[in-house]
């Protein structure tokens, strides 16, 4: 079974601050994640004609995991960073750089509220489904205000898991809250990082995607199993994990003919593009 813990790194005065490791999970992450190939390409072709990078553009993919988004960007020809604090996340990265083969000198192990890069260095940060996941979410807002240029525009929002749009996903959650352990929140919600940006002078404009996903209740049934989202080891001791996936398998063998069926499901996406100054 995977399964992964919170860590804790010190903070400029010594303190010491949670963050959510993925790292035993690194191996799955992505396939566990993945949207239909065509509504990813669209959303990506629609970063960049926001975007509208040209040859000395650069662009930092912030929180890249496995380089999803930024193996993306880089096929198209844009200069990509990636940072992660994962180190095993990075290793899936270079892992599946392929067909581009300078992308392993483009991978960076840092930590999201203190970047090692200098002021205005980048025409676009992405930050898709990071926020949420640490306490100090404001200081990373501050260093990707700082290390964008005048005209660069940050990219935040999510891309939604068809396994986390399942109703199997829904019926997890509602049984770890009827059992006493409601999900723990790290970080912000995506309404309370719009307000902050707004706060800092930035400019919002918000798009939502949608499209139809099939998996196998097999599939979302085993992701659960496996405990590849935050969700499912947060606040869930093994003994409960293990009751709620009972009743998941009870409920899937006496609605459904087998666990195989397909599921159609139901994903959207939205991406929030911001402009400061």
């Amino acid at each position: 079974m995977h399964k992964s813990f919170r860590s804790s790194l010190p903070d400029s005065a010594g303190e010491r601050v949670i963050r959510v490791d993925f790292d035993s999970v690194a191996d799955i992450y992505e396939n566990t994640r993945g949207v239909p190939a065509p509504f990813m390409q669209y959303i990506v072709e629609d970063m960049l004609k926001t975007l509208e990078p040209g040859e000395d553009s650069l662009a930092l993919d912030l929180g890249c995991g496995t380089g999803r988004i930024s193996r993306e960007f880089v096929e198209r020809g844009v200069r990509t960073v990636g940072v992660d604090i994962s180190q095993q996340m990075l290793g899936v990265a270079c892992e599946r750089q392929q067909t581009t083969s300078h992308w392993r000198n483009h991978l960076v192990s840092a930590d999201a509220v203190a970047l090692p890069f200098l002021n205005g260095l980048f025409h676009a940060i992405i930050a898709i489904h990071l926020f949420h996941l640490f306490p100090d979410w404001q200081n990373s807002l501050l260093e990707v205000q700082r290390l964008l240029q005048p005209s660069g525009i940050l990219i935040t929002g999510f891309i939604e898991s068809p396994m986390r749009a399942s109703r199997l996903s829904n019926l997890f959650e509602q049984q770890r809250v009827e059992l006493g352990y409601p999900p723990v929140r790290f970080g912000a919600t995506g309404e309370e990082v719009i307000v902050a940006l707004e706060e800092m002078g930035g400019t919002v404009e918000s798009r939502e995607f949608h499209t139809i996903a099939h998996i196998s209740y097999h599939q979302t049934l085993e992701s659960f199993e496996q405990r590849v989202f935050s969700s499912t080891w947060e606040n869930l001791p093994d003994v409960v994990h293990r009751q709620i996936m009972q009743e998941l398998r009870r409920f899937v063998n006496s609605e459904f003919r087998s666990p195989s069926l397909i599921e159609p499901v139901k994903i959207k996406a939205r991406m929030n593009y911001i402009r400061f100054g």
